[in-house]
């Protein structure tokens, strides 16, 4: 099997609407410049240069704040709404939970360096990457192969672009700087 079978975009689906909103309540919360890893008390900006808001996650599940609970249940309708489609590609994988979601904003300059989205100290069998807009330059998604040397796959999302792909070691990527604009998404893991 070639990896990039794995790698799934789906169109059309995502509330637009909701796109829009999420863009908003982003511009209007907190955000703070986001860590490499779990282990990491400071942000490295060199290797991931985005602020974001965790709505939740494994460790902290019952911090977020009113506002934050229904914007992720609202996510995770929509996720869950989209989730069929791969898993009648992969009907032995077998997903129930959503184990972290972030809001996230890449301003000009703004990436993320190769990385796996496997950790140790969190549960992800399937990452999901919404693109929430499309009125920017850069911020390709790219994904590389098992040694991180090698692109093997371009993509450019639309607003409303759900992305799926497996979150281990096989599925290096990296979202290419931001040139002009602003890049609005959420990432979220399943397992």
């Amino acid at each position: 099997m070639d990896i990039r079978d794995a790698i799934i975009e789906i169109n059309g689906l995502f509330n637009l609407d909701l796109a829009d909103r999420i863009i908003d309540y982003i511009n209007d919360t907190e955000l703070k410049a986001l860590r490499v890893g779990t282990n990491l008390k400071e942000p490295n900006l060199e290797i991931r240069n985005v602020k974001g808001r965790f709505l939740i996650d494994e460790i902290n599940m019952f911090k977020s704040n009113m506002s934050d609970n229904v914007f992720l249940q609202l996510i995770k309708n929509e996720i869950f709404k989209i989730l069929p489609m791969y898993l009648a590609k992969y009907p032995k994988l077998l997903l129930d939970q959503l184990t972290q979601c972030d809001l996230l904003k890449y301003n000009v300059g703004g990436k993320y360096e190769v990385h796996v989205d496997s950790c140790i100290n969190a549960r992800r069998e399937l990452s999901c990457i919404i693109n929430l807009n499309d009125e920017y330059e850069g911020g390709e998604l790219c994904f590389y192969d098992a040694f991180h040397t090698k692109e093997i796959l371009k993509c450019n999302l639309k607003k409303g672009s759900v992305l799926l792909f497996p979150s281990n070691f096989i599925y290096p990527h990296r979202v290419n700087p931001i040139t002009k604009g602003t890049r609005y998404s959420i990432v979220a893991w399943l397992a």
